[in-house]
């Protein structure tokens, strides 16, 4: 049972994640069915620690925890099939700087999943798997950040240029130099050293 704080004046958290998943989780006759006995619901409450990377509605995350759950509860393992279709879906490196990064919250769910013990029949070729996969959607993602970058900061350039004014150069007391707020090198002494992007 909740109570109210003993302080006037202080509120309560917002509830935690696990928290709100075995809340939501609670109310299901199948899940309660399943959670009978001490053993049982120490594994729902450890299946409730899933983080949510995703960052998706609470029920949502709930849903998933909830499969997940049965899967454990009743096989002893999570599903590979079911394992192998959520990472099949997020081992595309396509997709905008959102799409990717949805990718990697996704992946990161199933590298958390691949690194419980007992939850996979085959938990090393899971965890090489879901980290080589995040690995490349990281380095997708550092590749699509960087391109935005120089995309606009070479944009900027040409405005200027077109525009037939002079651009706006600084550099810093460490000889970083900057035109128009872009970092475009380093000049030590006489000799400047483009960046390379």
């Amino acid at each position: 049972t909740e109570t109210n704080a003993p302080v006037e004046g202080l509120t309560r958290a917002l509830p935690a994640v696990d928290a709100q998943a075995l809340e939501h989780l609670s109310k299901d006759g199948d899940i309660r069915a399943l959670a009978a006995g001490k053993e049982r619901v120490a594994l729902l409450w450890e299946a409730c620690a899933l983080p949510d990377y995703r960052k998706i509605a609470p029920a949502q995350h709930a849903d998933l925890i909830a499969s997940i759950y049965m899967d454990l509860a009743r096989h002893g393992h999570v599903d590979e099939n079911y394992m192998a279709e959520q990472v099949r879906r997020a081992d595309t490196t396509e997709g905008d700087i959102d799409t990717l990064s949805h990718r990697i919250a996704q992946i990161r769910t199933w590298t958390f999943v691949s690194n419980r013990p007992g939850w996979l029949a085959d938990q090393l070729h899971w965890q090489e798997k879901t980290r080589e996969i995040e690995d490349r959607l990281s380095d997708a993602l550092h590749e699509r950040l960087t391109k935005r970058f120089v995309d606009r900061r070479t944009s900027v350039l040409m405005r200027r240029l077109r525009e037939n004014t002079m651009p706006e150069a600084e550099i810093s007391p460490t000889g970083t130099v900057l035109v128009e707020g872009h970092h475009v090198g380093e000049l030590q002494g006489f000799r400047f050293t483009a960046d390379q992007s």
